[in-house]
């Protein structure tokens, strides 16, 4: 009976483990889609940035945005970004909320529509996924692409 008991006390203590993780990246991705939110609707190539690594490369796959794919060094993935967005007389970025999940050990993806509008008033609308890991204690994007 004590040996069950300890077992049914571990059992309670992994799980409760496992359950806390999970709120925990549940919470983390909720700050990360909120950040790529107000950095996309406010156009700052700072804010933009923050969203990357500055010492590696970004997998990326961008067609209606830019013409890139491969990997890319933050600056030009900043640079890109920035000026489509700078183009656009009205932009929003609606990140699923429901989306924001672990791809796997250690990653968050942040799947979202981002929502333009040129000065003619034509509107243009691209899903995106990004996939963040956490690089020096902070969550980065690994990766970014559009999606169909």
């Amino acid at each position: 009976m004590r040996r069950f008991l300890s077992f049914a006390a571990a059992c309670v203590i992994v799980l409760g483990s496992a359950a806390s993780a999970s709120r925990s990246v549940a919470a983390a991705a909720e700050q990360i889609s909120e950040r790529v939110v107000r950095a996309f609707e406010a156009r700052d190539a700072a804010a933009l940035a923050s969203l990357f690594p500055s010492d590696r490369k970004v997998r990326v796959s961008l067609d209606r945005i830019a013409d890139l794919k491969g990997y890319i060094g933050p600056g030009p993935l900043v640079e890109a970004l920035r000026r489509y967005l700078s183009s656009k007389a009205e932009i929003r970025f609606d990140a699923d909320t429901g989306g924001g999940k672990g791809g796997g050990s250690g990653t968050i993806r942040v799947r979202g529509t981002l929502i333009t509008r040129d000065g003619s008033g034509r509107r243009e609308r691209i899903g995106m996924v990004f996939s963040f890991e956490n690089v020096e204690g902070d969550w980065r994007a690994v990766e970014v692409r559009e999606t169909g």
